[in-house]
């Protein structure tokens, strides 16, 4: 592994110990316990299928928006794409989307500079939560903290960003590679062949959001029942601990902690996700402390569980070493 990353790697395990530290002192961890043991197990089959099935619907829409490069089958699409999950969980450096890219030129030889921008697009999509978030505001009750307001902004940024990206790769590419040869004007002719070049294959890769209306609304809706499944996991979750929480409360909290997943994460999410959970859930809309971090912990506990043994098993299917992944390229 690069030093560079090797570093980040380190930098952001560092960070999400001392956010775990400071939750931890601002948490009871006797009640929290407490509140686990009594976790109704008869829910956890339902929470485990709805949690492997928004991922499964998710592979899928990225099986649709790969097909303008070659059609592949879902059973190793899904594989795939749980073990990118995996790889992004234990090395949060977005690696597990390089290790995707990698793992269709393996074993379908399609070039890396072509199926990468497949991947923008794909986790474009899951943006799409920001607008449901955004239209269901009006419906939450009670008043949100400012916190809330500043994280929607960011995403909101972030989703404009992302399209904006695409419409200038669709529409002006000649603009986009003008303006990239006027920045890196300053680096070596070698790295600026290169950079361009990446630039370029990346653009020439967007050609996949070029799709007819039919294929553009079925990635649409496969989107928003994602979204929908990944809510409806959280909502039984609550309710697995016995804390009953209106179903608009938690799906609208759960989606927002889903995109606040664009921002840097420690390996396994350790400290980030109990952190942000409590900022949103509690802070943000006023759950009570301890039980919300009953659930944060069990969910974690038991997610990290599902993403671990279901990623393992599927790069094992895949028969790929993650040693290999570092350092390849087209």
């Amino acid at each position: 592994m690069k030093m560079r990353k090797r570093n980040l790697i380190i930098i952001q395990t560092i960070i999400g110990l001392i956010l775990l530290a400071l939750w931890i002192k601002y948490t009871n961890l006797a009640t929290i316990i407490h509140y686990i043991k009594k976790v109704n197990f008869a829910l956890l089959p339902l929470i485990f299928i709805l949690y492997v099935s928004a991922y499964a619907i998710r592979s899928y829409r990225w099986k649709i928006i790969l097909s303008p490069l070659k059609e592949v089958p879902s059973k190793r699409i899904f594989y795939m794409y749980m073990a990118g999950l995996f790889i992004n969980y234990i090395i949060p450096v977005r690696a597990g989307e390089v290790a995707k890219s990698y793992f269709l030129r393996n074993e379908f030889s399609i070039p890396m500079s072509k199926s990468f921008p497949t991947i923008f697009v794909d986790k474009m999509f899951d943006l799409i939560g920001i607008v449901l978030v955004i239209l269901i505001i009006p419906f939450i009750s009670f008043e949100m903290g400012n916190w809330l307001f500043v994280l929607l902004g960011l995403i909101l940024a972030m989703f404009v960003l992302f399209v904006f990206v695409i419409f200038l790769s669709i529409r002006k590419k000649e603009f986009v590679l003008r303006i990239s040869k006027k920045v890196f004007s300053h680096a070596s002719k070698k790295y600026e062949k290169k950079i361009l070049g990446i630039i370029e294959n990346f653009i020439d890769g967007m050609f996949v959001v070029k799709r007819k209306p039919y294929h553009l609304l079925v990635i649409f809706v496969l989107s928003i029942f994602a979204i929908f499944v990944d809510g409806t996991f959280c909502y039984f979750l609550f309710h697995a601990l016995n804390y009953h929480v209106a179903f608009i409360i938690v799906f609208f909290g759960y989606t927002l902690m889903n995109l606040s997943y664009i921002l840097p994460t420690a390996p396994g999410q350790v400290g980030t996700k109990e952190v942000i959970w409590s900022l949103i859930f509690v802070v943000g809309l006023g759950l009570i402390s301890d039980k919300t971090a009953s659930v944060v912990v069990f969910g974690h506990l038991f997610g990290g569980l599902i993403v671990i043994t279901i990623g393992l098993l599927s790069l094992s299917l895949i028969k790929f070493d993650i040693r290999n992944l570092i350092g390849k390229r087209d």
